[in-house]
């Protein structure tokens, strides 16, 4: 028995990096958010996107090494390409967090550097109440 059948292929051209974002959201804590931007593939698998709302980060890579650039053993790799994801950092003390993102197409986000800073409250007498590093975003540079 012989049926009819198609096959078909969607290409576009998606050269925009992810976006890179960093908040502090518990005492010590930082959480970074990947953006993909650019064109993509909605949910459903078929439809093209033209806005802005990239289909898949892929991978990231956080270190200290302000001067480093992530060799293909360095990435962490999600399980599957997502529009957008999230993951906490626990700030342990004011070295610089660089952060980079990759997404499914293979363009690599900026570099972007987070410098913790840390806050110590005392009361009248010098005494520590608390101690707390912060997170906030000091430059980026292209990659």
């Amino acid at each position: 028995e012989s049926k009819a059948s198609q096959t078909y292929l969607i290409a576009f051209l998606d050269d925009k990096e992810p976006y890179i974002e960093g908040a502090n959201t518990g005492k010590n804590i930082a959480t970074f958010t990947l953006t993909d931007t650019g064109d993509g593939i909605d949910e459903d698998g078929i439809t093209f996107i033209k806005d802005n709302r990239g289909s898949g980060v892929s991978a990231y890579w956080v270190t200290n090494d302000v001067n480093a650039t992530p060799t293909e053993d360095d990435w962490e790799i999600l399980s599957a390409p997502v529009h957008e994801y999230s993951f906490e950092y626990d700030l342990v003390d004011v070295e610089p967090i660089v952060v980079w993102v990759r997404d499914e197409c293979g363009n690599v986000g900026q570099e972007v550097m987070f410098q913790p800073t840390r806050v110590v409250v005392q009361d009248p007498d010098g005494n520590p109440i608390d101690d707390t590093l912060l997170s906030a975003r000091s430059h980026h540079r292209a990659s």
